[in-house]
């Protein structure tokens, strides 16, 4: 993965998609709020996601298992704990299930989280531009999401599918009596 820092994502999108000098604020406000979109959207599924077993192997059973198996065994009076050889292994085998379940649910899905919100940015971005996105692989939407995403190298087609056969609102954007952005879903 070839990360890009957000001056990096920017001069990326205006190298992608130039503005004109009278559009360049204007579109840097909204590639701010669209990082800001993804940035909120993996912090806010992040802490609400529901842990369940599917796709871990079991391994959510065998923590919860061997949890109860430590509980049990300090329970135990402690002139019969030596005849068991619990304590040696369990704590590492507990260790062990907890890593397997934090690295299955982080790392793959931050990373999903992050690869459809950036999709959804790219979309919305390239509505309010006046671009027509198109699923194609490495034209503007493919390549706009990549980007938000954080990785021009990315392969964002499935992706692309997806929010095509399920789109999300689009976001609205209307000035108030100050000429300030009010947004809000249409």
């Amino acid at each position: 993965m070839n990360a890009m820092t957000r001056q990096e994502q920017m001069d990326a999108v205006f190298e992608l998609l130039p503005p004109t000098p009278d559009q360049r604020d204007e579109r840097e406000h909204d590639l701010a709020r669209a990082f800001d979109r993804i940035d909120f959207e993996l912090i806010a599924l992040r802490a609400h996601r529901i842990l369940s077993s599917k796709g871990k192997g079991g391994t959510v059973t065998l923590l919860n298992a061997l949890l109860r198996l430590r509980q049990a065994y300090s329970a135990l009076d402690a002139k019969i704990q030596p005849w068991f050889s619990l304590p040696y292994g369990i704590d590492r085998e507990i260790r062990i299930a907890k890593a397997l379940i934090d690295q299955s649910a982080d790392q793959v899905h931050n990373r999903t989280i992050v690869y459809r919100a950036a999709t959804r940015a790219a979309h919305d971005l390239l509505v309010r531009w006046g671009y027509k996105p198109m699923i194609t692989r490495y034209k503007r939407w493919h390549q706009l999401a990549a980007i938000l995403a954080g990785d021009r190298d990315l392969d964002m087609f499935e992706y692309l599918r997806e929010h095509q056969s399920h789109p999300a609102p689009l976001v609205a954007r209307v000035r108030d009596a100050e000429g300030r952005f009010c947004e809000g879903f249409d």
